[in-house]
């Protein structure tokens, strides 16, 4: 999807507007706002310079489209544009829990600490066959493409790697404590 004050006619089928249009991108606001004139999105000026493009598949996803009175959030000359996009339908269902970066204790300041550490991880990958492991899904896909059966098989062999990396590391870099806080 790409929004923008684009400073020219977005109208016609010259500079950016025809290549988007080449790329196959349409006009969100068109396609969604089915009024009989079109909306001035700008205070100044006398050509529709304000668009949203996007791909028709992220176009068929855009629910609701809106454009806010002029200096109302914003001091602008434009209206800001909000949309609101299915992405469980974009995304064909598959949400991603995406889980905030753990923080690091392994520095590389240390060599022996990181060499304990590559070696603890090597043994672990050894010992589960993730190089094979990692391999046999790379086939699998190229092969029969995505499905929840791969799907399901790296979600379970990058858990495992994590916290592997993560065993390691807290194996390398014990925090000094008497036990009782």
């Amino acid at each position: 999807m790409i929004p923008g004050d684009m400073n020219e006619n977005i109208l016609c089928d010259k500079g950016i507007n025809k290549s988007f249009l080449d790329i196959g991108l349409v006009n969100v606001i068109d396609e969604k706002l089915t009024l009989p004139e079109k909306v001035r999105s700008y205070d100044r000026g006398s050509c529709i310079i304000d668009c949203v493009r996007a791909t028709p598949i992220v176009c068929d996803h855009i629910e609701h489209i809106a454009l806010a009175p002029f200096y109302t959030e914003v001091i602008s000359d434009h209206r800001p544009i909000i949309l609101d996009l299915n992405l469980k339908g974009l995304l064909d269902a598959k949400t991603i829990d995406i889980r905030p970066p753990m923080g690091r204790r392994l520095k590389f300041k240390s060599p022996k600490r990181v060499k304990k550490y590559v070696e603890h991880v090597k043994k672990e990958w050894e010992s589960h066959n993730v190089a094979y492991r990692l391999n046999q899904i790379v086939t699998y896909l190229s092969e029969n493409g995505t499905d929840d059966f791969i799907i399901s098989a790296f979600e379970k062999l990058d858990t495992q790697m994590q916290e592997t990396l993560s065993a390691a590391e807290k194996r390398c870099c014990k925090v000094p404590s008497t036990g009782k806080i």
